[in-house]
């Protein structure tokens, strides 16, 4: 099965949306394959998902409207307010809003040049989102290594905890990979010898390397066991069962395990990037900056500095300080 045919199963699975817009959405989806091919597994995916929601929502609130009639297509800016306002009580913020209506207006574009609509319904018409500071903070989470290993031991002793949750805690925290990554994953591109997935895609168009090392290792071949027993040794590391079907582990499901996992140690929000930023800062405490900032593929250290070091606290600001005064003098 190729990333397009990936794609469209999982367009389809779930609530029940409206076969017409199912069909258009779809050969949009093709229509891009063609020039963005490289980018059908991050860019197109993520549009997917958020155009998804939007046909549930005209299915269950705007009666379930087609999305290149006359009529959608001129009242598509109040449909548009009213589905801001509906992806707001599901608690999404205006990033996350302005990036679901950036997904609706690249298929209009599409439509649009395609002669299948006269005109896009709301290009500089529908003003984006103002995002500020509140919009952008998400919860930082810095964990210790006792935190690591806390929630390994917690996790063999709980039997919610499947092999995937457990593989998914180590595979973060080796590779330092971002969740895009680590979700497309597939058991083809492993080297077992040398101890890293090859031809990982990250970032964009990026190609890595995902290491891991003997605790995942262990727990590979104890999930390709299992696998060959299925007839599946070729396919993605992360499934799940959905109305008897297996399908692709999707970010979301990822991410409610991470949420999981960090309740074990008291995390309420424990989200998979935070992994990322534990080995990054981790690496850079011990004196390893420009190591953890090639591991984790950064232009420059700078960033890694910036972005996956913890800050101090005052406390440790103010002893910190006194140190320094003491040493001078002051």
């Amino acid at each position: 099965m190729n990333d397009l045919q990936v794609l469209e199963k999982q367009f389809m699975t779930g609530e029940a949306i409206n076969a017409k817009n199912a069909e258009i959405y779809l050969s949009y989806l093709y229509s891009c394959s063609t020039k963005s091919y490289e980018t059908m597994n991050t860019t197109y995916r993520t549009y997917l998902s958020n155009m998804r929601l939007y046909l549930v929502y005209l299915k269950r609130y705007e009666g379930n409207r087609l999305l290149i009639s006359d009529d959608t297509i001129k009242h598509c800016i109040e449909i548009l307010e009213r589905f801001i306002n509906y992806c707001r009580r599901l608690g999404n913020n205006n990033r996350t809003i302005n990036n679901k209506i950036t997904a609706i207006s690249s298929f209009y574009i599409w439509a649009n040049k395609r002669n299948l609509i006269k005109y896009h319904p709301f290009q500089d018409k529908l003003d984006r989102l103002k995002v500020t500071q509140l919009d952008k903070r998400r919860e930082e989470y810095f964990l210790t290594l006792e935190d690591i290993i806390t929630v390994n031991i917690k996790m063999n002793m709980d039997k919610r905890f499947d092999i995937q949750d457990k593989l998914l805690w180590n595979l973060f925290i080796d590779s330092g990979c971002r969740i895009s990554a680590i979700w497309n994953l597939k058991f083809s591109s492993i080297d077992w010898e040398q101890g890293y997935f090859t031809e990982v895609r990250e970032k964009e168009t990026k190609i890595v390397a995902a290491f891991f090392f003997q605790k995942s290792k262990e727990l590979l071949k104890l999930l390709k066991k299992e696998r060959e027993e299925q007839g599946d040794v070729e396919g993605y590391i992360f499934l799940t069962k959905y109305n008897k079907k297996v399908n692709h582990m999707s970010k979301e499901t990822i991410r409610a395990r991470f949420k999981k996992m960090g309740q074990l140690i008291g995390i309420e929000g424990l989200y998979p990037h935070c992994m990322r930023k534990t080995l990054g800062n981790l690496m850079a405490k011990q004196g390893y900056l420009e190591e953890a900032a090639l591991l984790l593929n950064h232009e420059s250290s700078k960033t890694t500095k910036k972005h996956y070091t913890q800050a101090l606290s005052y406390t440790n600001s103010r002893a910190m300080m006194e140190r320094i005064r003491n040493s001078i003098g002051l």
